[in-house]
């Protein structure tokens, strides 16, 4: 799921601000995978960076 976006992070860069995964349509296909990352502060605003909300699920009960 690259290429897109640059996706937020929950992860703290160690230059400060927080890290964001991925690459985004405006990069070069070097940049297109997972494990590319960059800083960036939260507080401004990308039109080529955005989120994905995830969940954990509960496996079923056995009945």
């Amino acid at each position: 799921m690259t290429g897109n976006v640059w996706e937020w992070t929950s992860s703290n860069h160690e230059n400060g601000g927080k890290v964001m995964r991925g690459g985004s349509w405006r990069n070069s296909h070097n940049s297109m995978r997972p494990s590319k990352r960059i800083m960036s502060l939260p507080l401004y605003r990308y039109h080529y960076a955005g989120f994905r909300c995830v969940t954990s699920m509960d496996p079923k009960p056995d009945k």
